[in-house]
């Protein structure tokens, strides 16, 4: 089996004296209380048993700057 990840980005502006710690705990708990795992089918695939795919949430990440890196092997 191969693994695929999915990446989903939020942003928002804030004040420049609003501190990130601030806000880390309840954007933990809004993810944790609100992100369930989630399904969808893979149009076409030949073994209709298996075409239904469930992504599991997995992490959260919070900060000012990000470098994300997404490829197919």
């Amino acid at each position: 089996m191969k693994r695929i990840i999915v990446v989903a980005k939020y942003e928002a502006y804030v004040p420049e004296d609003m501190s990130i710690e601030s806000l880390i705990g309840n954007i933990e708990d809004t993810f944790e209380n609100n992100m369930n795992d989630f399904g969808v089918s893979s149009e076409g695939y030949h073994d209709e048993d298996k075409e239904w795919v469930v992504f599991n949430h997995d992490s959260i990440s919070v900060g000012t700057k990000a470098v994300i890196m997404i490829s197919e092997d």
